[in-house]
């Protein structure tokens, strides 16, 4: 095949990647995880100290680096989760390229290459978490970048040390690197030996230095040490990562045993640089098995390295048919196209759920609660307002390592001192304490069938009658009333059924005029803060 040919194709193949990325970027649908993310970035932007300020116990370098993100202006909205997002795309597209060259380089030839990227771009597992807003991106284009600089043929003292810097920044940005990063350790001693490996060691241990420092500078090093290390080392909830590695084989099969078997073939041939990725992808998938909690985004460090195994052996197969051969060209599309065939329906199937609804749920609170400071949910839905309480989000795991009760109580009275702030009644939510539900059943009430809930009241029937209910409105703002049979007066003035109602917060009393039932008093909209002193 000619070199025309063979441009051709890649630009194809570049922009039905690129096209393929700008979509899921713009159409996928949020994972938690992006949330908690963009928070913590958000809380940082606003001058917050991480594990001092709030809860988080995940490495910081990630949030630091984007929370200039927030501070550039007022983040209402979910328009900084696309910007976060646009930054993996360039991460992800870095890896991709990263990939295409590093198989060129082992000699793969470029159409083993090529084919290898593709491969790897058509993995739900890889594409889908890499485009997430999420520390994982460019943790494994750090990873990726300093594992090109390690089995560079002219890898000596200052490529060296600075493999090491990247593969220290990648953990700095997620722990969930630091077995790959191990991994990349024994690579260097296996392809440079053990002096290159200690200098890899030491430089990757120095790059940490800057970030230890700040943690150092805002009295945060401590509970760093505690929430990062000591809690994620105690992590009690624990599953194993046998569905989701069901879930690798099945959409990215081909993937998986083309690059095991590559690796292994050149290995077996004392391919000393092989061997050396075959220890980054044993170390990566020795992670799966330690992490307490293997979820998809653990497996972003695996793939890169499957694709370089897979382009090994395609480019054997190539050699073995020939590249002058009229066959090549047919039978390797028909290979591509089918290994891929299984994880493009899955990428398929999975941008069929979109971010609609949170979207909606964003806009919907930001109408209820114009100029809001806080929400209570457990997703983080809104991460660009402050979270009732320490905890930006809860969720089984962070719930299993705290005092239920203590928790409880520790919510109920943030919902109380906040007055009432809107509550994102999620799934996470519905999960939480008995008190802190029977808390929100008692003096929240649901806003249509969506998942926001709103200070609100409900007057028993009984109370009504005689002198009438005296009742106590913690948040101040524009009240919808319904009730079913004869009039009510609220502070002895007439209400109008499904009519709207200004209260201001104190106490009020509500009288009915004959029978009365299932009266409510719903926040609609609640009233702006007070304008800060100049």
């Amino acid at each position: 095949m000619t070199s025309r040919t063979y441009r051709i194709v890649c630009a194809g193949v570049a922009l039905a990647l690129l096209g393929l990325a700008v979509v899921i970027v713009a159409r996928h649908a949020f994972d938690d995880d992006e949330f908690q993310h963009a928070h913590v970035a958000w809380l940082i932007g606003q001058g917050a100290t991480p594990y001092v300020d709030f809860f988080e116990h995940h490495m910081p370098l990630y949030h630091l680096l984007l929370a200039p993100v927030f501070g550039a202006g007022r983040a209402d909205g979910p328009w900084p989760l696309f910007v976060l997002r646009a930054i993996s795309l360039l991460c992800g597209g870095a890896v991709l390229v990263l990939v295409y060259r590093l198989a060129c380089r082992s000699g793969a030839g470029r159409w083993a290459a090529l084919a290898a990227v593709w491969l790897l771009a058509s993995v739900p597992m890889f594409a889908l978490k890499v485009l997430e807003a999420r520390p994982g991106a460019p943790a494994v284009c750090l990873l990726l970048g300093a594992t090109a600089l390690v089995l560079a043929v002219r890898c000596r003292g200052r490529a060296l040390v600075a493999a090491g810097v990247l593969g220290g920044l990648a953990v700095q940005c997620s722990q969930k690197f630091v077995f790959a990063g191990l991994g990349l350790f024994v690579c260097v001693w296996l392809v440079h030996g053990f002096r290159a490996a200690l200098l890899f060691a030491c430089s990757a241990a120095a790059s940490a230095v800057p970030l230890l420092g700040w943690l150092a500078a805002r009295g945060a090093l401590g509970e760093f040490y505690r929430h990062v290390l000591v809690m994620n080392v105690r992590w009690l909830h624990r599953f194993p990562p046998s569905g989701y590695l069901f879930e690798a084989f099945a959409t990215a099969g081909p993937l998986v045993v083309l690059g095991v078997l590559g690796l292994v073939r050149a290995a077996a041939q004392r391919d000393r640089r092989a061997a050396g990725l075959a220890a980054v992808l044993t170390g990566g998938l020795a992670g799966l098995w330690v992490m307490p909690e293997p979820f998809r985004q653990a497996f972003l460090p695996v793939f890169p390295v499957l694709a370089l195994g897979a382009a090994r052996l395609i480019g054997d197969l190539i050699r073995s048919v020939g590249h002058d051969s009229p066959l090549l060209a047919p039978a390797l599309a028909v290979f591509v196209a089918v290994s891929a065939w299984p994880g493009l329906v899955g990428l398929v199937e999975a941008l069929a759920v979109t971010h609609a609804a949170d979207v909606a749920a964003m806009h919907r609170l930001a109408d209820l609660d114009p100029g809001g400071t806080h929400v209570f949910d457990g997703r983080g839905l809104v991460f660009y307002r402050r979270h009732v309480g320490r905890y930006a989000c809860m969720h089984e795991g962070i719930l299993m390592m705290l005092d239920a009760g203590r928790y409880a109580e520790h919510v109920i009275d943030a919902l109380d001192r906040c007055g009432l702030p809107p509550v994102v009644r999620d799934y996470r939510v519905m999960k939480m304490p008995g008190p802190i539900l029977a808390f929100l059943d008692e003096h929240y009430l649901p806003v249509g069938d969506g998942p926001i809930w709103t200070a609100g009241l409900k007057v028993d029937r009984a109370r009504l009658t005689g002198a009438g209910a005296a009742i106590h409105v913690r948040a101040a703002g524009l009240y919808r009333a319904t009730w079913a049979g004869g009039g009510v007066r609220l502070d002895g003035c007439p209400l109008v059924n499904g009519g709207q109602v200004d209260l201001t917060a104190g106490a009020h009393r509500v009288k009915a005029d004959g029978f009365v039932g299932n009266l409510e008093l719903r926040l609609i909209r609640r009233a702006a803060p007070p304008a800060p002193d100049r």
